[in-house]
């Protein structure tokens, strides 16, 4: 009977106790506990673990610590690994992976690697479909879309449809950016004649100019129609034209009709280009310079040709010269590496087009944007559109005339061309110093 009461009296203390306590109008765990679930719905899917800790009023708060984010971002492309342009596609291969190489050596991107999936499309446009597939299968998630022109304008269309952001290392066509997920890395085929008419803007003003082209192919008409519409009108009055048909094998009567310029302008490949110099070594003493662009580069391997049987200074301007700091340590680089003498326009823009992604990432992470290695091609493509069409990111790559602190500055126009300056590339020079 004792026992008995001692229980009973116990089951009333304690329902006592629990009304007065859910009667209480300060109900300071519930406060607590709302906050807690807050602060913590506030974190979402970010690389963030929750932890608590008590703060000196013993009040729960939460903290955030930031974890590495251990997934992977995976770039694709497709370029000629076999075929008659094998040495374009290789030359882009080595650029690219060079960087992937030293940004996963570095960290990645808050910890997350990057990996390159290259697909060969042998130069051949009809392989693209297939080969964009594959990479879509295998996660493809940003892209260097191709490496020639014809097969990245048929990537890029794909890319465009699907929402995928591509910049290509050295597809220069201009249709290439006609596509809004695409842009260059190098200057396009328009940009180029532009690039050469600035050069000559600012460091040939009263100079005799005269432009060789060949009139039955479109690119080089095109360049020398967009190097004289960028020309100082100062140039105009005493501008000369002298053109060809590839058919032409005698090119005497071209070099007669520009033999009193100062220096040409080489509209032209490197083998014809070659043919008229040594055309106009026979009827001219008054021009003291060549320069062209970059489909004159190698003209001192042109067949028959030695370029040191003409007199003039040869030059071509270029996407890439080991001039700069940063240019020459990339050159120096790539030739441990691959075991070369040095590196190529196409490696140099390849490896310049995987650290511009990177630093993209990077300046979208640093103003608010959340990237991680988990999201969709989509995600990436709707992130670095914005990143590339804004004017505050400048990018510091190694391809371009040095800005004056070893790099390049390069940025992008909201059509995905390139702004940069174009590399003079002395080829050959007078012995005399150059002409500008």
């Amino acid at each position: 009977m004792k026992r008995f009461l001692i229980s009973f009296l116990l089951v009333i203390a304690l329902l006592v106790t629990s009304l007065s306590f859910f009667g209480c109008e300060d109900n300071t765990l519930d406060a607590e506990s709302t906050t807690v679930s807050a602060t913590a719905s506030n974190i979402g899917d970010s690389f963030y673990d929750s932890d608590f800790e008590e703060d000196d009023g013993g009040d729960a708060v939460v903290t955030t610590v930031p974890q590495k984010d251990t997934g992977t971002i995976k770039i694709g492309m497709t370029a000629p690994m076999t075929g008659a342009a094998y040495l374009y596609g290789e030359s882009a291969k080595n650029g690219a992976s060079l960087a992937v190489e030293e940004i996963n050596a570095a960290g990645g991107l808050d910890g997350a690697k990057f990996e390159l999936i290259i697909k060969d499309d042998k130069h051949k446009a009809d392989n693209i479909d297939t080969l964009y597939s594959e990479l879509v299968e295998e996660g493809m998630q940003i892209s260097l879309g191709s490496v020639t022109s014809s097969c990245c304008t048929a990537f890029g269309a794909l890319c465009d449809r699907d929402g995928i952001f591509f910049i290509t290392p050295s597809a220069s066509s201009d249709a290439v950016v006609e596509l809004p997920t695409g842009y260059q890395m190098c200057n396009s085929d328009s940009g180029q004649g532009f690039a050469a008419a600035q050069y000559f803007n600012e460091n040939l003003l009263g100079k005799k100019v005269g432009i060789f082209f060949q009139s039955d192919y479109e690119y080089s008409v095109e360049l020398k129609n967009n190097f004289k519409e960028g020309l100082d009108t100062s140039f105009l009055a005493e501008l000369k034209e002298a053109s060809y048909v590839g058919s032409d094998y005698d090119l005497t009567e071209k070099a007669e009709a520009l033999k009193d310029c100062d220096v040409v302008f080489m509209a032209v490949l490197n083998n014809d280009a070659a043919r008229f110099m040594q055309s106009a070594n026979h009827v001219s003493d008054k021009i003291k310079a060549y320069y062209g662009t970059d489909i004159m580069a190698g003209i001192e391997d042109a067949y028959g040709f030695d370029i040191n049987s003409i007199s003039q200074e040869v030059s071509a301007f270029c996407q890439f010269a080991p001039l700069s700091d940063s240019a020459k340590a990339f050159d120096q680089k790539y030739a441990a590496k691959y075991s070369t003498d040095g590196s190529t326009e196409f490696a140099a823009c390849a490896y310049d087009a995987v650290y511009a992604v990177y630093e993209a990432l990077k300046f979208a992470k640093d103003n608010g944007k959340t990237v991680n290695s988990s999201m969709s091609a989509q995600e990436f493509g709707v992130i670095l559109n914005d990143v590339f069409k804004n004017d505050s990111f400048v990018f510091k790559g190694i391809t371009g005339a040095d800005s004056g602190d070893g790099k390049a500055h390069i940025t992008w126009n909201d059509n995905g061309t390139v702004n940069k300056k174009i590399v003079k590339k002395v080829i050959k020079t007078t012995g005399k110093g150059q002409m500008g």
